[in-house]
């Protein structure tokens, strides 16, 4: 066997590293898994999906009750002590303290009162 020129060798060398690593790579979810390549990685849009949903919904949530303590605030500033009722349109009522009773067509802690 003839000697190579070293430069040659070192090419060869590094040719067959790059190849190796290359499928290495390339069929490590396959091996590792025992899956095939399409099917390497999970799926996670519906987990992101319901992620963004919930997201959403607590955005949502933030924001009613951010609206809730700026009447309630509000209401505080105008009558002192007071309660924060809400009519079915979505206007916020102020019943001072004394109040008897809530104004009618309005709800308080999710009950609705009746005229």
């Amino acid at each position: 066997m003839p000697i190579q020129p070293r430069h040659r060798r070192t090419l060869r060398t590094a040719l067959a590293t790059t190849a190796a690593a290359t499928a290495l790579c390339w069929l490590g979810p396959v091996v590792l898994d025992g899956q095939p390549l399409a099917w390497a990685q999970p799926d996670h849009h519906a987990e992101w999906l319901a992620a963004q949903d919930l997201a959403d919904a607590q955005r949502q949530a933030a924001t009613a009750h951010q609206r809730d303590l700026r009447a309630a605030r509000q209401c505080r500033q105008q009558h002192g002590e007071s309660a924060l009722v809400w009519t079915a349109d979505d206007t916020p009522v102020c019943v001072p303290r004394r109040a008897t009773r809530a104004p009618a067509g309005t709800r308080l802690a999710g009950v609705e009162v009746q005229p």
